[in-house]
């Protein structure tokens, strides 16, 4: 015989805690689904810098460098991921680094860089539900601390003056005018001016200074130099022969910066017209650093390094400066759910999500709730609405976090009845899909009577 009764205090508790058990749904969704195939040091993928096996890297901000991972145990796909800065545990997949190659720049690594400015990359084996992790290898910044400057525009001392010499003996009756066209080291410019006047004469003819493309004349008088596109030697009652040194000095020519950049879904670069900038050098000189876009200036993108070329005369000088893009990382906090990895892409990719999912809870759409570190502004908050829609990433790590609504569920009552003869209970009868919202606290005492 069974008491039939309400259970109180212990009956309630074993009801409640077998409603929880049935619908209650735990999900562990890992951000790497796959769980690393234990190996040895020497079966691991190692990565190589200039055929070197290298743990570690120190990146300056402008430069480019080709790492290769080689597997030496098995053979499958190749795959690059990054760590989180402050998640360790979770590594992300590089999107479109695929292949056993990497290009490794600032642009790739800056938006994942800890407080010491490192980053953590590794490289993924996979053949055959087989996957082999090679070692993080730590990637330090560094940066460049000042500008080299120019070339002095002049250097050294001019030629000296060639004073003429009368002859002791003789009064000539003619005296010659001459005018070296001369480099600043002496060399010959142009062909040089010659006259000859009677002695006694008077010689105030302007002479016009040859053109020397990318060079301006001067003549040096009492330790200055002056400009001498026209000189006017101003001979008075000719006595002597009279030599004039014209030196040419580099000018400021005109020189063109080319800023290509790097395209979105492959290596290449283009250069849009309204990306080229002009700038000006003396002659002979070197282009100087800070040539380059900043990443302030132009948000997504790092610049590499460049030569640094000689200033052409005829304003033929070309800089070439190629920019890669950064990469951003967007993750999706599910609130509960499942159902959508991270991303880590490049500038301006599109992307879209899934749909979440969580038991008992219907989905309302996706909040963005951290934009490079900070609370998203209204107006970010509609330009990178993802919902139903596409992105393009902007320059910044985007947070999206999952909204819910709460939603009808279904879950089964089980009655247990107290023994008549001990202090054990038995199977006393249950209830089936029952209603109920989630989240909410149900009663056994509402629905005793329902039960068979």
């Amino acid at each position: 015989m069974h008491k039939k009764k309400l259970l109180c205090k212990d009956m309630l508790k074993k009801a409640v805690a077998y409603i929880l058990a049935a619908v209650t749904v735990i999900v562990a969704i890992p951000i790497v689904s796959h769980l690393e195939t234990f190996a040895a040091d020497n079966q691991k993928p190692y990565i190589l810098l200039d055929d070197e096996r290298v743990d570690s890297v120190l990146l300056n901000e402008n430069a480019k460098l080709r790492l290769t991972a080689v597997s030496p145990e098995i053979e499958g796909s190749f795959n690059w991921q990054i760590a989180h800065p402050s998640k360790p545990d979770l590594w992300v997949n590089i999107d479109g680094a695929g292949g056993n190659k990497l290009w490794l720049t600032s642009a790739l690594v800056s938006s994942m860089t800890d407080s010491s400015g490192t980053a953590q990359i590794r490289c993924r084996v996979s053949s055959n539900g087989t996957e082999i992790f090679s070692n993080p290898l730590q990637v330090t910044l560094s940066y460049n601390t000042a500008l080299e400057k120019s070339e002095a525009i002049i250097s050294g001392t001019p030629p000296r003056q060639m004073m003429s010499m009368r002859a002791a003996s003789v009064e000539p009756t003619t005296y010659s005018v001459i005018i070296n066209y001369l480099f600043n080291d002496g060399s010959i410019a142009f062909e040089p001016y010659g006259a000859t006047i009677a002695s006694g004469s008077d010689f105030t003819e302007p002479i016009t200074s040859p053109t020397i493309i990318g060079y301006d004349p001067y003549i040096f008088v009492d330790g200055e130099y002056i400009k001498a596109d026209t000189v006017y030697p101003e001979i008075y009652g000719a006595d002597k022969n009279t030599t004039l040194n014209v030196i040419y000095l580099p000018a400021l020519v005109k020189y063109y910066v080319h800023h290509h950049k790097q395209d979105i879904y492959d290596d290449s670069y283009s250069v849009d017209p309204d990306d080229i900038t002009e700038g000006t050098a003396p002659t002979g000189t070197k282009v100087g650093d800070g040539l380059a876009f900043t990443e302030e200036e132009w948000l997504g993108f790092k610049s590499l390094a460049y030569e640094r070329l000689e200033v052409a005369s005829d304003s033929s000088t070309t800089v070439e400066i190629r920019y890669d893009r950064k990469y951003y990382l967007v993750e999706f906090d599910m609130n509960g759910g499942y159902g959508a990895d991270p991303v880590y892409t490049r500038f301006e990719t599109t992307i879209g999500t899934n749909t979440p999912t969580r038991h008992g809870f219907i989905f309302n759409g996706w909040e963005l709730v951290s934009y490079g570190g900070k609370e998203p502004t209204n107006e970010q908050k509609s330009i990178y609405d993802i919902n139903g829609r596409t992105i393009s990433v902007p320059a910044a790590n985007l947070v999206y976090r999952a909204k819910w609504i709460v939603g009808e569920t279904k879950y089964t009552m089980v009655f247990w009845a107290e023994n008549a003869d001990d202090d054990e209970y038995s199977y006393w009868g249950h209830l089936d899909n029952i209603s109920a919202m989630s989240g909410d606290v149900v009663s056994a005492r509402d629905l005793i009577s329902q039960v068979p």
